[in-house]
């Protein structure tokens, strides 16, 4: 495999895995939001990959109506996270040093931690 095969399939990783870390992280705030659901491993797991599912839509136009749903802090969390991501993944492939991988994890992490959330306030406008 070349150097730059690797180097784009290592980011895709990282930002995937940390995209599906974030959305299950997305679904247990979720329980923050709505504490009277049903709370089990089965619902739970459901959210999360439904999170993960939609997160192209919930990383995208479902930052704002989160704002207006549940607050500056989610936003400014998702806000960071795709900041702290895109500088993470130019700086990647700059400079080609392992430990900004885990800059892109936790930049999407950030970034997906607003997933759930972002698609319920989008499924209730």
């Amino acid at each position: 495999m070349t150097h730059k095969i690797h180097k784009i399939l290592s980011a895709l990783f990282s930002a995937i895995v940390g995209t599906f870390i974030g959305s299950f992280f997305s679904a247990l705030m979720g329980y923050i939001h709505y504490p009277d659901e049903v709370k089990s491993l089965g619902t739970f797991c459901q959210r999360g990959i439904e999170a993960f599912i939609f997160s192209p839509f919930s990383m995208t136009i479902g930052i704002f109506p989160t704002i207006g749903f549940y607050g500056w802090i989610h936003g400014a969390t998702a806000m960071f996270g795709m900041v702290l991501a895109l500088i993470s993944l130019k700086c990647y492939f700059m400079a080609s040093k392992q430990w900004i991988l885990y800059l892109i994890f936790a930049g999407f992490a950030l970034w997906a931690n607003n997933n759930y959330l972002s698609w319920a306030a989008m499924m209730s406008v």
